[in-house]
């Protein structure tokens, strides 16, 4: 099946899906798409977590605060730190 979805959509990602034996014989796109979400999700949390940390250690609370309550400041400063 993710050989197929490779194939159909000429996107390689599929291939990074990694699924045990047992859910190999029941894959569908619901399962597939289920953990491509949770590890965006994960990612996405990990680099929040980089970047409150990396604000943090430069004692930049003024702008963390903004960030949490400011979402395209948030992204320029994931930008501005290389983060995304």
């Amino acid at each position: 099946m993710l050989k197929f979805m490779k194939v159909f959509t000429d996107d390689d990602r599929f291939l990074k899906v990694t699924l045990d034996d047992k859910q190999k014989e029941d894959v569908n796109m619901c399962m597939i798409l289920d953990q491509i979400e949770e590890e965006g999700r994960q990612k996405g949390i990990q680099v929040l977590s980089d970047l409150i940390t990396i604000l943090m250690k430069q004692g930049k609370t003024e702008e963390l605060q903004r960030a949490a309550q400011d979402r395209t400041y948030c992204e320029q400063l994931l930008k501005d730190y290389q983060l995304l």
